[in-house]
């Protein structure tokens, strides 16, 4: 059971309207009113727990299709750069990586 402390939010705390505690017993011959109560309480339950799975399946969806589009972003962001494998003889600078001349997005920027 979970107590004030442990608990996340009002829903989670158990009180007598959640435990469905009544202060006078029941009535003899209410067995089939109580199951028809918990029966449909457990339908309810059940279309909630539907409802949430779906909810979790479109929430891990829409997660993996933001991942695939920051990969997709990074990956285009990424400079580019060309070296020189062969021997570098005389020249020790001679492997030194330069910025590929592309086609790069210039824009203006005023203060």
């Amino acid at each position: 059971m979970r107590d004030i402390t442990n608990a996340r939010g009002l829903r989670d705390l158990r009180t007598a309207s959640t435990v469905h505690i009544h202060c006078k017993p029941h009535p003899k011959g209410t067995a089939h009113l109580d199951l028809f109560l918990l029966n449909k309480e457990k339908e309810r339950l059940e279309r909630k727990q539907m409802m949430l799975e779906h909810q979790q399946r479109c929430i891990r969806e829409r997660v993996a299709d933001i991942d695939k589009a920051m990969q997709k972003l990074k990956r285009r962001n990424e400079p580019e750069c060309t070296t020189d494998d062969g021997d570098n003889g005389d020249n020790p600078h001679a492997n030194d990586k330069k910025p590929v001349e592309g086609n790069w997005k210039k824009m203006s920027l005023r203060y």
